[in-house]
């Protein structure tokens, strides 16, 4: 019996013993590592900016398309803010980098040589573009700013700086503006000269002297910047139409840019030299 008893308990404890150290073995094998957490996928690229009139531009052309903004925005923003600096510096710019500005404006006529009236077209496409309703919230402190830094270049710097600043400016005229914004009133200042030139704009022919002088007052509230200009209601013969010109421009340049802003007003517009009146 003692026998069988020793032998019944070391077999249990060598049973136990066994069970013991497989459950220490058990124990100390390492736990498998976790899976691999899934790739972050890459974020998608930016989608390429709008194609506009301002894209593709060599820095010459970068440089007369900067003129034109600046020339929109001088007529568009004199009233606020902005233009206690925008139009004093624009005209600077024009007198002293008159040089550079023509070579600028030689290489845009190249572009357009092939099609007959191809430059005036697309000068008054420009023109409209810059002069967009509802956008000069943003873009009358651009342009003040561009027109203060071209102002201090040195000539030889405006080509290249031409895309950059062209950039600026058409990220703020495309931008939003901000809600309930109104652009700030510039102090009163004493009504600019109107300059000398025989350029004028046709912005339509009406039926009578009255509906005539009401399309200048409706041209006048629509668009501000050509109240400081004179209409000229010219009766046409044996017609009972009345065309609507105002004017003057100094140039053709300055003719497109009242074009401009009649054509945001909502009237069509036609640029007219001494030669087409």
């Amino acid at each position: 019996m003692i026998g069988q008893r020793f032998g019944w308990l070391g077999a249990t404890t060598t049973t136990a013993l066994l069970l013991a150290g497989c459950a220490h073995r058990q124990a100390a094998e390492p736990a498998p590592p976790p899976p691999a957490p899934a790739p972050t996928p890459a974020p998608a690229p930016p989608p390429p900016p709008p194609e506009t009139i301002n894209s593709h531009l060599g820095e010459q052309e970068a440089l007369w398309h900067v003129r034109a903004a600046l020339n929109v925005a001088a007529l568009s923003c004199g009233r606020t803010a902005s233009g206690a600096t925008l139009t004093p510096d624009y005209n600077r710019l024009l007198v002293q980098r008159k040089t550079v500005l023509a070579a600028a404006y030689r290489d845009e006529q190249q572009r357009f040589d092939a099609a007959p009236g191809g430059l005036d077209h697309h000068m008054t496409v420009l023109y409209n573009y810059f002069a967009r309703p509802g956008a000069q919230t943003n873009f009358c402190p651009a342009a003040a700013a561009v027109a203060t830094e071209m102002t201090g270049l040195p000539a030889d710097a405006l080509a290249a700086a031409a895309g950059p600043a062209l950039a600026r400016l058409e990220a703020a005229l495309l931008a939003p503006p901000p809600p309930a914004v109104r652009m700030a009133a510039a102090p009163a200042a004493a009504a600019e000269p109107l300059p000398a030139g025989d350029w004028r704009i046709q912005i339509g022919a009406f039926t009578g002297q009255a509906r005539a002088e009401a399309a200048w007052a409706l041209a006048r509230d629509r668009a501000p910047s050509l109240a400081k200009f004179q209409p000229r209601f010219d009766p046409v013969p044996n017609s009972p139409l009345v065309r609507v010109q105002i004017g003057p421009a100094a140039d053709r340049a300055g003719a497109v840019a009242m074009c401009a802003a009649a054509a945001a007003g909502g009237f069509d517009c036609l640029p007219l030299g001494a030669a087409r009146r």
